[in-house]
């Protein structure tokens, strides 16, 4: 018996809500420095509460004639000084990208800047498009995860090692185990184990009587009680 299960497809709606979040943030957005009033004096407080990602585009908007725009280091945001080499804009609608961590601008007009004539905006990382796809491969294959019943109705007994044949399993897929825990088990050993139906010191024992295991790979099963994988047919092999 297989069932699409119910916790794997509540997952894969979470981690579609978050890829359809991040889509969105992955957006980059247009700001107006200023507002309607543009880049002017006592600019300086508009980028509070703003919360910004690399990336995003800030536009300046001012007359050229009495202002311009300069690309600052925090030493020069502090100071309003310009340090060498620093990138001026005058073109009276400067449109600038945000780069990740702090961006430092101020207009070095004379007494502009000492007049509130500047910001300072930190763009946040953006996750990259490769992370997206990641995201999204993860939800499709946990949203298509499937449980199986070993067994189906017979459950995990006798003669099971040939109920894994016409099935395709998947890496993340759910077998669950059924069984009399007085009377089975659960292992999980190595190829060779599943051959010689003999168990390592180290291997994995289920015993609860409602086992379900996560498929991760090739998996080999086995019942550890005397007899029942080498003379029962008790054991399962899983390819993926």
């Amino acid at each position: 018996m297989v069932q699409q299960g119910r916790g794997s497809a509540m997952l894969a709606t979470v981690l579609v809500s978050l890829l359809v979040v991040q889509l969105e943030v992955a957006q980059a957005a247009t700001y107006t420095v200023g507002g309607a009033g543009g880049w002017t004096f006592n600019v300086v407080g508009w980028t509070k509460g703003k919360q910004f990602k690399a990336g995003d585009v800030l536009v300046f908007n001012y007359s050229p004639a009495i202002h311009n725009v300069v690309a600052v280091n925090n030493v020069g945001y502090k100071t309003c000084l310009t340090p060498r080499g620093a990138k001026v804009y005058k073109s009276g609608k400067d449109q600038i990208k945000l780069s990740k961590g702090p961006n430092f601008f101020i207009c070095n007009f004379a007494g502009h800047c000492e007049s509130g004539m500047k910001i300072a905006a930190r763009g946040s990382a953006t996750m990259t498009m490769a992370t997206l796809l990641l995201l999204l491969g993860l939800q499709f294959e946990i949203g298509f995860a499937a449980n199986y019943t070993v067994g189906d109705d017979g459950g995990w007994s006798f003669g099971v090692s040939g109920w894994t044949k016409g099935k395709s399993f998947k890496v993340g897929d759910i077998l669950e185990f059924n069984y009399n825990p007085e009377q089975h088990n659960v292992i999980v050993v190595d190829e060779k184990g599943y051959e010689t139906c003999t168990a390592g010191g180290d291997a994995k024992t289920f015993n609860s009587g409602n086992d379900q295991i996560e498929i991760t790979g090739k998996t080999f099963f086995i019942c550890g009680f005397p007899t029942h994988c080498d003379s029962r047919d008790m054991k399962l092999a899983i390819s993926v």
